[in-house]
């Protein structure tokens, strides 16, 4: 009787340790999923368009300049400090006040993509400011601070 009491506990012991791994899988499985959503998110920016090819329809056809973001497909550390940057109030109100049309492109790192080409994108994160024809104004790269994005990128003239 008593070897039956051992197997009995020896198992009860194995289902404990099973459960046990079987959760640390899962919360490790979940961590990873909230890791790629996170760095899904940090792509948009409120207000902003995603359509590139609608947008310059758009700004031709009310007469509108594009500021045009090009950014990695997943966040980079540059590109989520480029996005605080516009974020801030004073950027919005500028964007607001100028009229811009806004429209944020991701890319993959090969940067081999007919846009990226076209675009002549060699860096990540990319900003251009188009007119409403389409023709480029001005261009910035990597990291451009917050009151440097509206004096000077924004306030171009050529």
């Amino acid at each position: 009787m008593s070897e039956e009491n051992n197997q009995a506990s020896t198992s009860g012991k194995c289902g404990k340790e099973q459960w046990v791994k079987r959760g640390l899988i899962l919360l490790l499985v979940v961590a990873m999923v909230g890791v790629y959503l996170y760095q899904r998110r940090g792509l948009t920016i409120r207000g902003w368009g995603e359509d590139l090819p609608a947008a310059l329809s758009q700004a031709k056809a009310e007469n509108r300049p594009l500021v045009v973001m090009f950014v990695n497909k997943m966040q980079t550390p540059t590109a989520r400090t480029l996005r605080g940057h516009i974020a801030k109030p004073g950027n919005q109100k500028a964007l607001k006040e100028g009229r811009y049309i806004t429209v944020i492109v991701p890319l993959d790192n090969s940067l081999d993509s007919d846009l990226a080409l076209k675009y002549k994108v060699k860096i990540l994160p990319t900003l251009l400011l188009l007119g409403p024809d389409g023709v480029e104004l001005n261009r910035a790269t990597g990291n451009i601070g917050e009151v440097p994005f509206r004096a000077t990128f924004l306030n171009y003239s050529p």
